[in-house]
């Protein structure tokens, strides 16, 4: 195989990750495989008879250039340049690189003629897997899994509830790699072509069928409402989400407009006051969940002053008895931190509900503790994630970029929340695919964790899931309205949340291990003879 060629099947996988990203999910499937031939295939024989090799810089630099292609795609050309965009672009490669030198004891070329097929299968999976976790459990963690693409690939989406975003990406690298296994055997026209691609389709075949089976037998938990539908038989919360799509734009401006976020503000709270007045089912909605940054003003430090603007703001009374509002505003700081010097003011839930006296009041309140690198130096981090108390059970609140960390939407699971609940604001995306790809992650905390997931976001998309996956309720980007439906919030069991978010990349290891350990004793007996 030439040069030219491998470049050409890079590239092709390259683009084959970017449309999962961005379009048909289930490319995420197939997409490392045209790169894993590109690598494993030995080059074209000379006049004397010896082969052109692949050395491993070269191989590592064809191995940046499917992220670096997937990723100027969904967050560069798509994301209007900006340089938070490109750096993110040049950060995605290093995911190909791990897997490059993870992997390259059994890619490289001529191994398929010295390793057992067991032995690559397994090393190339699990550097796959490997590869991805260096990148995906740091505080640098930009949402680089291809795995999490498959969360809009049903069936094979249930196998998130087994080993996470990373029990994903080991799907995509077994398939990938028996796929690239075939190819190979056929370009080389060695024996036995038809047994890895038999075992890829074998593999499909049985997570699909376990997951449509899982998803089969399992009863509805979201019924939406409308005029005439009957209420869930089964113990259940309504749940109202307003998403008013105020564009961006316009809220910038209104930084130095104050009329104009004054309009803004009366137009998201009309929104609001008409979500908790509606009745579903008889009753008011049980739980109101407004959307982060749904109103452009910031509310002051002491308590007693951020009550007072709170209840200036609703203006409702007296509050409704069986209502809980979520709401999430930036609040200032009484006192900065020696620390973080520049850190002023905080990202807060607010749980509000009708107090003794029938207005207003603050029942609980938490604040963002993983914020984004660089874009927020102005916020404090809050104290540690913990469920939100309510009139109607405990809700697990994260905030934003809050949803990509596996870790946290365990941990408030593990507390007892009844429901998870992302609150976002993806309006600066703009017509991006950055909001459908964050909204992505939000449903795989769903499997994960076997919570229902209340996804509200200012600008869309908003929806409510259950923990299958499921999604009958929901609000595309920059569409107006209010989600209301009947939520069913029993946990469901699930393996990933017993295991934890490692489990998948301590299977990889296991996996890696064995294949080195497998390589060795081949290399040993080839020495032997």
């Amino acid at each position: 195989m030439s040069m030219w060629v491998r470049i050409a099947l890079v590239v092709l996988s390259g683009e084959l990750l970017a449309e999962a990203s961005i379009g048909w999910a289930y490319f995420a499937l197939v997409a490392p495989a045209p790169w894993f031939l590109a690598l494993m295939t030995p080059g074209p024989a000379g006049e004397d008879g010896a082969r052109e090799e692949l050395t491993l810089p070269r191989a590592l630099l064809l191995s940046a250039l499917p992220y670096a292609i997937g990723g100027a795609h969904m967050w560069g050309l798509l994301g209007f340049g900006q340089l938070m965009y490109w750096l993110v672009v040049a950060y995605l490669p290093v995911a190909g690189i791990a897997v490059t030198l993870l992997g390259w004891p059994f890619l490289r070329p001529g191994a398929a003629e010295r390793l057992p097929t067991w032995v690559r299968i397994a090393g190339v999976s699990g550097a796959w897997v490997l590869g991805h976790a260096t990148r995906t459990m740091t505080e640098y963690s930009f949402p680089t899994l291809v795995g999490a693409c498959l969360v809009d690939a049903p069936p094979f989406n249930q196998l998130g509830s087994v080993g996470g975003a990373l029990g994903l990406e080991a799907l995509i690298g077994l398939v990938s790699i028996l796929l690239a296994e075939g190819a190979d055997r056929w370009l080389r026209r060695a024996p036995e072509v038809k047994a890895p691609l038999l075992a890829a389709l074998a593999t499909l075949a049985l997570v699909g069928g376990a997951g449509a089976l899982r998803v089969g037998l399992a009863a509805p938990m979201i019924t939406p409402w409308e005029p005439g539908a009957q209420a869930p038989e089964r113990p259940h919360r309504t749940v109202a989400i307003p998403q008013a799509s105020t564009p961006n734009w316009l809220h910038r401006r209104a930084w130095t407009v104050k009329r104009l976020q004054e309009v803004i503000d009366v137009n998201t709270m009309s929104q609001v006051r008409d979500a908790m007045r509606q009745p579903m089912w008889g009753r008011p909605p049980d739980w109101v969940v407004m959307p982060e940054s749904a109103l452009g003003r910031e509310l002051p430090a002491k308590p007693k002053a951020a009550l007072a603007a709170i209840r200036e703001t609703f203006a409702v009374s007296p509050w409704p008895a069986e209502t809980t509002v979520f709401l999430v505003m930036t609040q200032l700081m009484e006192r900065r931190d020696p620390a973080r010097p520049r850190a002023d003011r905080k990202d807060t839930i607010f749980v509000l509900e009708a107090g003794p006296d029938g207005e207003v009041a603050v029942r609980d309140t938490t604040s963002k503790r993983q914020l984004v690198p660089m874009g927020e130096r102005r916020y404090h981090p809050g104290e540690p994630w913990r469920p939100l108390k309510t009139r109607h059970g405990l809700a697990g609140g994260v905030i934003c970029f809050e949803s990509m960390y596996p870790k946290i939407s365990a941990s408030l699971a593990a507390q007892g929340s009844d429901a998870l609940i992302v609150f976002t604001n993806d309006a600066g995306q703009r017509w991006s695919d950055a909001a459908t790809w964050h909204a992505r992650l939000g449903r795989l905390r769903a499997l994960e964790t076997g919570r229902v997931m209340l996804h509200a976001s200012q600008a869309g998309p908003s929806f409510i899931l259950d923990p299958y996956g499921r999604s009958s309720a929901r609000l595309g980007l920059f569409e107006r309205g209010v989600i209301r439906a009947a939520v069913v919030t029993e946990p469901v069991w699930t393996l990933h949340q017993r295991v934890g978010p490692y489990g998948a990349a301590v299977a990889a290891l296991g996996a890696w291990l064995l294949a080195v350990i497998g390589a060795w004793r081949a290399r040993r007996g080839d020495a032997g003879d």
